[in-house]
């Protein structure tokens, strides 16, 4: 028979914020923050102010969020859907070409040469956002003044399942 081992069991303690929205547990705050979706208004100050110039989805959450502090030292690392969608937009190469290498549905290929019902090819379509919504974002870095260090990227996208 395999020998036993002895796992510690204990959980490390914790204690809910005083909002209820979040812990301190280790030397991190875990906070979060559950919004309602934007009204017009709203989200057309995202398309203005944040430059997301292109169709949002219908339901942009755009007050919820994840964040960590690590309490000593004061940075944060967020999760948040404005900047998440911001991840969105498409990067074009040298010759102006959507860069469309990161993210590819099975059939691309015939979406490259799009027709309407008649047969007639679509010449004008939006090219310069993921409509899937699938992102590069991967966090919020934000140093102790509140200020934003850096929006985490990757290579590759994210998307919910």
């Amino acid at each position: 028979t395999a020998p036993t081992v002895a796992v510690p069991t204990t959980v490390p303690a914790f204690t809910f914020l005083e909002d209820n929205k979040g812990i301190s547990i280790n030397g991190w705050l875990i906070k979060i923050n559950n919004g309602r979706i934007a009204n017009d208004s709203e989200l057309e100050a995202l398309k203005t102010n944040d430059g997301l110039d292109f169709p949002l989805p219908e339901m942009v959450f755009f007050s919820n969020y994840l964040s960590c502090i690590h309490q000593n030292s004061g940075i944060e690392v967020n999760f948040n859907p404005v900047d998440a969608l911001k991840g969105c937009k498409i990067k074009r190469n040298e010759t102006g070409e959507p860069d469309r290498e990161l993210f590819k549905v099975k059939m691309h290929h015939k979406w490259q040469n799009r027709t309407d019902a008649h047969g007639m090819e679509i010449k004008q379509w939006r090219d310069d956002f993921d409509w899937t919504y699938t992102t590069t974002y991967a966090a919020t870095i934000k140093d102790t003044s509140g200020a934003c260090v850096k929006r985490r990227t990757s290579t590759k996208r994210r998307t919910s399942t």
